[in-house]
This record gives structure tokens, C-alpha cells and sequence, in this order.
């Protein structure tokens, strides 16, 4: 993934917020688990770390 930093666009804020919206951005975009694939997650986990 490339991404291209236009310096003309950064605000009073600075390139360092600049860098935490595109962080949320994109985590925002990643879907999340559902109740039951958490759990069962949770599950293999733990079998793993008793196996």
C-alpha cells in the first residue's frame, strides 16, 4: 500500500494528526468480528495455550 503526502494539505494541527486520521481511516475500513466468531476465537485460543 502506497500513499502519497500532500504538504499543502496539512493543518494547524501538524502531519502528525494527518498520520493518525489516514491510522483510523484505515483500521476503520477492517470489518470486526461477530459475537460468535469471538468466541469461538477465544475458544481455539485457549485450547491452543492449554494444548
Amino acid at each position: 500500500m502506497t500513499s502519497t503526502l500532500d504538504l499543502d494539505e496539512i493543518d494547524d494541527r501538524g502531519i502528525a494528526s494527518d498520520l493518525v486520521r489516514a491510522y483510523l481511516n484505515l483500521i476503520g475500513r477492517t470489518k470486526l468480528l461477530t459475537a460468535e466468531q469471538e468466541v469461538d476465537l477465544a475458544k481455539r485460543i485457549e485450547a491452543g495455550l492449554l494444548a
